[in-house]
């Protein structure tokens, strides 16, 4: 798969609470079942970003997917020609000449 890349899913803080629902768990008893410290999980249902370490926690602990694999062919490089700053209009005048 060229081009792809793994990111944190957009909707990980759901997926965790739900995860954790599901096993019949309080914010609590997972912590411990992790080895964490409740405000990590709290952290982390409120949509705060966790470490990786700690995501992976996550997965096995709950048998959850937070990782996603992503289509990297979004992605434009724009070719600067002056020394200056891009600005939106640059990207789109090089997104306009593009599909030209």
């Amino acid at each position: 798969m060229a081009g792809s890349e793994v990111e944190l899913a957009d909707d990980f803080a759901k997926r965790i609470r739900q995860g954790r629902e599901q096993k019949g768990w309080d914010q609590r008893t997972l912590a411990l079942r992790m080895k964490e410290r409740i405000n990590e999980v709290k952290r982390a249902e409120s949509g705060h970003r966790p470490s990786d370490k700690v995501l992976t926690k996550f997965e096995k602990s709950l048998d959850i997917v937070l990782m996603e694999v992503v289509d990297g062919g979004y992605e434009r490089h724009v070719k600067q020609s002056t020394p200056r700053s891009l600005n939106l209009g640059d990207i789109l005048d090089a997104a306009k000449r593009e599909s030209d």
